[in-house]
């Protein structure tokens, strides 16, 4: 499985995100920060970026990035504040 970084900006404040919440929540997505998720999952970042793109406003952004690949406890991160599942899943994965 390969880790990405899913980051959006929602421009359309009355656009229906059902759709969005539910394929990330599908794919077990986990909320980071409000606009921040992040996932494991067998894919490529285009088939992510696609599958999402479909479920947001055209004038909304967004950018999936997969993470390196590295033993837990060998990544440098920091978090302050952020949501407990997105920080345990950094912990999950990279120590």
């Amino acid at each position: 499985m390969a880790n990405f970084v899913i980051c959006y900006d929602v421009r359309v404040t009355n656009h229906d995100y059902k759709a969005l919440y539910s394929a990330l929540d599908a794919w077990g997505a986990k909320h980071l920060q409000n606009s921040v998720w992040l996932l494991s999952i067998n894919g490529s970042a285009r088939t992510i970026r696609d599958t999402l793109k479909n479920a947001m406003h055209q004038n909304d952004t967004l950018a999936v990035v997969q993470l390196p690949d590295t033993a837990p406890g060998n990544a440098d991160w920091a978090t302050s504040f952020d949501r407990h599942e997105g920080v345990d899943w950094l912990r999950q994965h990279y120590g």
